[in-house]
């Protein structure tokens, strides 16, 4: 959020989610903790992509999953993909 308050973004125009890069699991954990306030922060961003290899830390990938799914789910909305 701080990043964003820094060069003046204007959330209410992100769309869109993408974690992509390295290997995501390595912060899903955290990532995961924070899902939901950060979506309902992003008031507009209807979609999310998520990719990975899927090698390190599956237990984590099927949390992860479950989490978004659950956020999507209670939004009535269905655009989760995972790439992996």
């Amino acid at each position: 959020m701080q990043v964003f308050n820094k060069y003046n973004i204007d959330v209410k125009k992100i769309t869109s989610l993408d974690l992509w890069g390295q290997e995501p699991t390595l912060t899903l954990d955290e990532f995961s903790s924070q899902f939901d306030r950060i979506m309902d922060w992003l008031v507009n961003c209807k979609l999310f992509f998520f990719s990975t290899n899927a090698i390190a830390y599956p237990e984590r990938i099927v949390n992860f999953i479950k989490t978004v799914n659950n956020y999507f789910s209670a939004q009535d909305l269905r655009p989760f993909i995972a790439q992996i």
